[in-house]
């Protein structure tokens, strides 16, 4: 069958080729503000003092990059954090609270997240003469996150290793 000069098989795959390119650039879908995770607004390390403690983090930074107290932390490849507000950044740990989100906590699944919750990182290492954190734990998931989305996800997804730097 033809149309306008062009199969209809034909016109169906430039169609869905133009769907899937507009979709590369726009992205996987429509976000809502709850689903959007800003970047974290400390800038990337320059420089530094031996003392401190960085995090690397892959949030906004594909490659990677040194930060401190950031507002968004990349945790695993299916879970992120924003919104963090530190309490503390000393030298053998940060503790902080912000907004836990994840593919694991799609809608309508999700049940009213993001969640607040509560993080700490520990275990300072050093790599290349910078001391990072290398652990991450939300101590206080099983009374912040609803039953079922915890049951479903398990523990190992809420505490776990850090990424490091190359060095």
């Amino acid at each position: 069958m033809t149309a306008g000069g062009m199969t209809v098989g034909r016109v169906n795959a430039l169609g869905i080729a133009g769907l899937c390119a507009l979709g590369l650039l726009t992205g996987c879908g429509p976000q809502t503000p709850s689903q959007v995770v800003p970047g974290p607004t400390s800038s990337p390390a320059e420089g530094g003092q031996a003392a401190d403690v960085w995090v690397f983090n892959t949030w906004s930074a594909e490659q990677g990059a040194d930060y401190q107290e950031p507002k968004g932390l990349v945790l695993t490849e299916f879970t992120s954090l924003n919104e963090i507000e530190w309490t503390s950044w000393e030298p053998d740990e940060a503790t902080g609270s912000g907004d836990l989100t994840g593919t694991w906590c799609l809608p309508p699944d999700c049940g009213g997240g993001p969640f607040p919750v509560t993080v700490r990182l520990s275990d300072p290492q050093e790599v290349a003469g910078r001391s990072y954190y290398t652990r991450y734990e939300l101590p206080e998931i099983e009374q912040q996150l609803p039953e079922k989305i915890y049951e479903k996800v398990g523990y190992d997804e809420f505490s776990g290793r850090l990424q490091l730097p190359q060095g």
